[in-house]
């Protein structure tokens, strides 16, 4: 899991590092400027950022609004001493994952990311499978649109059935684009929304030719 730090003092930036690097792959940034050039360059992205409320740029709940702003999808957690109520409230409401106080040790903020990881690959290992199973019943469905057009299709059509053949034709240009369409919004992670256009499409097709 990679692990953007933000710390402006080098001691404590470094005893982080230090604590980490066994598990995790660390990133310290001493400023709130240098972290947003990470978090806005593809590759660079953080599982999770560790950030001190106060740095030479911001201070306060304003870093994590901005850091939040910046990365709504990124857990952040804030290491930071002594915090008031009202402070921490702040905090809450911004949706910081968790609070860490520096005077409790580095040993627990590692605890504290092991944790996150845990969750993390807990939600990816989710999404992955709820992603196969719509890929899944997308294409079954799908499939079974297409069926039952075409179904519908064969009884209308006969040997000599020249309006028939028309609507084979655009029947099977049109199913061929679709697929190729659904194919791609699969990749997309669009395949509900696409199979609804391709079921419309199939049956916008049949009505065209009904009404002929």
């Amino acid at each position: 899991m990679r692990v953007l730090v933000l710390e402006d003092d080098p001691t404590d930036a470094f005893a982080m590092r230090r604590e980490l690097a066994g598990r995790f792959e660390v990133t310290l940034a001493a400023t709130l400027a240098d972290a947003l050039v990470r978090l806005t360059t593809p590759g660079l992205k953080p599982d999770v950022i560790v950030t001190d409320l106060n740095l030479p740029d911001s201070n306060g709940p304003r870093t994590l609004e901005i850091l939040r702003g910046a990365s709504p999808d990124i857990p952040i957690v804030v290491s930071t001493g002594h915090l008031s109520e009202g402070v921490r409230r702040q905090l809450d409401l911004l949706g910081v994952a968790h609070l860490h106080d520096k005077n409790d040790g580095f040993a627990l903020l590692r605890a504290v990311l092991q944790h996150t990881e845990s969750v993390h690959h807990s939600i990816a290992v989710h999404k992955a499978h709820i992603s196969t199973e719509i890929e899944r019943v997308a294409r079954l469905a799908a499939e079974e649109a297409a069926g039952r057009a075409i179904g519908e299709l064969v009884q209308r059509l006969g040997l000599h059935d020249e309006e028939g053949v028309r609507m084979a034709v655009r029947l099977a240009r049109g199913w061929d684009a679709a697929k190729s369409r659904f194919a791609a919004a699969i990749a997309a992670g669009l395949a509900s929304a696409l199979l609804l256009a391709v079921s419309a499409g199939i049956v916008a097709i049949l009505k065209n030719q009904g009404s002929k």
